[in-house]
C-alpha cells in the first residue's frame, strides 16, 4: 500500500469520526507551499472539539499531529527532530502506518469509531 493510499484512508476515517483534517504539502514540493513548510513537518493536523460537562469549560479541543508512513518505513532525521520539538512543546503527535493504527489509537478514547469500514 502506498503512503498516499494509507493517508487517504486515515483522512476519510478521521473526517467521518468528526475531525477537521488539514493536509500539508511536502517540504520543497512544487507549487506555492514549496519551501514554506519546514522539512520534517507532520503530514496531517486533525482537530476535534468534544463537549466536556456543564460544570466546566463547555468543551475540550484535541489537536493531533499525524505522520503517515508505509509499514517498515522510519521517520527521516528531520521528522524525528521536529516531532521531538512538537512533543517537547506538549503536542500530541503519532506515526500511523495503517488505518488500523488510527482506529486502535482513537476508538478506545472515544475519539473515533471502532467499527468504521471504508
Amino acid at each position: 500500500m502506498t503512503e498516499e493510499s494509507i493517508q487517504s484512508a486515515i483522512v476519510a476515517y478521521l473526517r467521518y469520526s468528526g475531525w477537521k483534517v488539514l493536509e500539508y504539502a511536502k517540504p520543497r514540493a512544487h507549487g506555492k507551499l514549496g519551501g514554506i513548510i519546514e522539512a520534517g513537518h507532520p503530514d496531517l493536523l486533525a482537530i476535534k472539539r468534544i463537549p466536556v460537562s456543564a460544570t466546566t469549560w463547555p468543551w475540550a479541543t484535541y489537536h493531533l499531529w499525524i505522520e503517515v508512513k508505509q509499514p517498515g518505513k522510519k521517520p527521516s532525521p528531520d521528522q524525528e527532530r521536529l516531532h521531538a520539538e512538537f512533543q517537547e512543546a506538549g503536542a500530541w503527535i503519532v506515526i500511523w502506518r495503517s488505518l488500523e493504527d488510527a482506529i486502535a489509537t482513537l476508538a478506545p478514547l472515544g475519539l473515533g469509531l471502532a467499527d468504521w469500514l471504508p
